[in-house]
């Protein structure tokens, strides 16, 4: 894991995800270096532990936009997070999406 990649995971954890945010987005001047799936999973993490949804679902698809397939990981925490909102519709929506890209949750 690079250091970047590190310091948004860390501060995704630490109750600073708009910390995470500005150094993911460089302080709104763009992206430094490219993300990878373990930076985007811990963002997607971070939002919907702050109950961000709409910001979490538009980054799951700036994933998919800059070529990065969504794995367990930001599947299940977007789903969580929606179940959380008793958003039903869209959490099925996303287990369907899930299981016509064969993403298993590993059980």
């Amino acid at each position: 894991m690079t250091s970047l990649h590190y310091q948004i995971q860390k501060l995704s954890t630490d109750s600073s995800r708009r910390n995470a945010e500005m150094v993911y987005g460089n302080g709104g001047n763009g992206i430094v270096c490219r993300p990878n799936i373990v930076c985007y999973n811990s963002l997607i993490d971070g939002l919907c532990k702050d109950g961000l949804i709409n910001k979490a679902e538009e980054l799951l698809l700036e994933m998919k936009r800059m070529g990065f397939g969504p794995d367990v990981v930001s599947y299940t925490s977007l789903i969580h997070c929606l179940c959380c909102g008793s958003k039903w519709e869209e959490a099925k929506d996303l287990i369907v999406e899930m299981v016509d890209h064969r993403i298993r949750t590993g059980r």
